[in-house]
């Protein structure tokens, strides 16, 4: 299982509760998903991004992944644990890394971290460049964690699939 220590190991900015033995159980990009204690990783740095995790939040998430230039929105509670980093996409790369490296992921190991990949609607509506960036380096994700593990659940847009 994922943890904060794991996290730690790759993003020591920290702001909140640094319990390292708190388990993650779902890793998510997409503020809309429902998910059991989940780590958010917001892909957008917008006008929206304080309201993406505020509804990331509200649908499970128990940490985040965050831009150390963006302010940290007033909502959000002292020991919530936030991640400050130049850049979440990136990070989410070595934090799925570093996952895997904890993990024995032949014969009978496998992921017991939920790994859902997705962009929300109202992102790719936008139909930006840099949102088509967004999905490439998530489709790079996407088949690392493929050719990692046989045994991930990703969730693609418009629908899910096993890999």
């Amino acid at each position: 299982m994922l943890t904060l220590a794991n996290l730690q190991k790759v993003c020591t900015d920290q702001r909140g509760i640094q319990f390292g033995d708190i388990e993650i159980h779902t890793v998510f990009t997409n503020e809309e998903s429902k998910v059991n204690k989940g780590l958010f990783v917001p892909l957008f740095n917008g006008e929206e991004v304080h309201e993406d995790l505020k509804e990331a939040i509200n649908n499970g998430a128990i940490t985040a992944l965050w831009w150390k230039d963006v302010s940290i929105p007033k909502f959000l509670p002292n020991d919530f644990p936030l991640f400050l980093v130049e850049h979440p996409l990136d990070s989410l790369e070595m934090v799925v890394k570093e996952y895997f490296d904890t993990k024995d992921l032949k014969g009978n190991g496998g992921l017991d971290t939920n790994l859902i990949f997705s962009i929300s609607n109202k992102h790719i509506q936008k139909k930006d460049s840099y949102a088509n960036a967004v999905k490439e380096e998530l489709e790079k994700l996407r088949d690392f964690v493929h050719k990692s593990c046989s045994m991930t659940l990703i969730i693609k847009e418009g629908g899910e699939y096993e890999c």
